[in-house]
């Protein structure tokens, strides 16, 4: 597309339509040098033709291809750290000497736990286990969990369901994350039907709220199934405490992704449980040789057919907008996941 072309005036596109196309497709180079020379035209005259639509078109087009650079920056950035990370001859064992599975809900944690539990006995590192399900920790709390933390003796696998931790901000070194997760309508689903049929989250309903679908309280846009929190959990989990990271925007979704470049040796996928231990075993030798066998071995701990109805595609739709975040962090989690399935010949 020539810089001739692009530079047309605007009464000879068809439609605005096709404007729209044609700034969308730009480089965020080309699109400001652009802007800035028709934006007397464009922009700044009230004479123009649909000059109001064309401002619109223009800030929201520009907003976009910065999302879409930061995205790129951020891609990049993955593709050359596990470059980097996937060759474990210069460490030394074992390696990692802390690990920290801030383990989302609802995720297949429950099994990879039982799996950790065995491990640790034949692979000689000690399993912490924490019975805090809080997971947004206010100041304090962080500070008491980094200097407990910090007292584990070494070789240590520690679990909790919390929001991640900069350990940095105690003057403490980061230890390395893992994590496993799901999709976010599935992962929403069990959830909410597990609060329903088990006690452990000490949640009392009446005997209409407990049978209530899943779809119904899409539905009733009840916060249960619609609210911030649970709309916003796989952000949260992996942008963590920070102020930003409560809110359901950008900026929290880049430090999601941030966090997860820097400080994640790897997070497996639950809709690919099996490849995703193989892929613990071959990143975190030390603490998980041995998972796929002793998995293949033990069939009780195949439990993950979801049994719960997902909502219709006319109620989907109304969740998935609420979602969106979710599910840009969730394909930024598979397409690192399955690159290092790749990298390590695994797939």
């Amino acid at each position: 597309m020539s810089m001739l072309y692009l530079q047309m005036e605007y009464n000879q596109f068809l439609h605005l339509k096709l404007f729209k196309e044609q700034v969308s497709n730009l480089n965020l180079k080309i699109f400001d040098a652009i802007y800035d020379q028709r934006k007397d035209k464009y922009v700044s005259n009230e004479t123009t033709p649909d000059a109001g639509v064309i401002r619109m078109i223009l800030k929201e087009a520009r907003i976009d291809l910065i999302e879409r650079k930061r995205a790129a920056e951020i891609s990049e950035l993955t593709d050359k750290r596990l470059l980097r990370e996937y060759n474990h001859a210069e460490y030394k064992m074992p390696w990692p000497p802390r690990v920290f599975y801030n383990r989302l809900p609802k995720c297949g944690s429950t099994t990879l736990l039982r799996l950790m539990t065995v491990l640790s006995r034949y692979n000689n590192f000690t399993l912490e286990k924490s019975v805090q399900w809080t997971d947004s920790l206010d100041e304090g709390k962080q500070m008491w969990l980094v200097d407990k933390f910090s007292k584990f003796t070494i070789p240590f696998l520690f679990e909790r369901h919390t929001y991640f931790v900069n350990f940095t901000r105690f003057n403490q070194p980061m230890p390395v994350y893992i994590n496993l997760v799901r999709d976010p309508l599935e992962r929403l689903a069990s959830l909410y039907y597990f609060k329903r049929n088990t006690g452990l989250l000490n949640v009392y309903y009446t005997d209409e709220q407990r049978n209530r679908t899943f779809e119904e309280c899409i539905v009733d846009n009840d916060p249960e199934c619609m609210g911030h929190n649970e709309t916003h959990t796989l952000v949260s989990y992996f942008c963590g405490h920070d102020s930003l990271c409560s809110l359901k925007s950008r900026e929290a979704l880049h430090q999601a992704m941030r966090n997860i470049v820097n400080h994640y040796a790897v997070i497996g996928l639950m809709e690919d449980y099996r490849r995703s231990l193989r892929l613990f075993e071959q990143i975190l030798p030390f603490y998980f040789t041995g998972v796929t066998a002793l998995y293949d071995a033990l069939s009780e701990y195949h439990e993950f057919e979801n049994s719960h109805e997902l909502p219709g595609e006319n109620t989907r739709s109304t969740i998935l907008d609420k979602l969106s975040l979710e599910y840009e962090l969730f394909r930024f989690i598979k397409q690192r996941f399955y690159y290092a399935q790749e990298r390590l010949g695994l797939s």
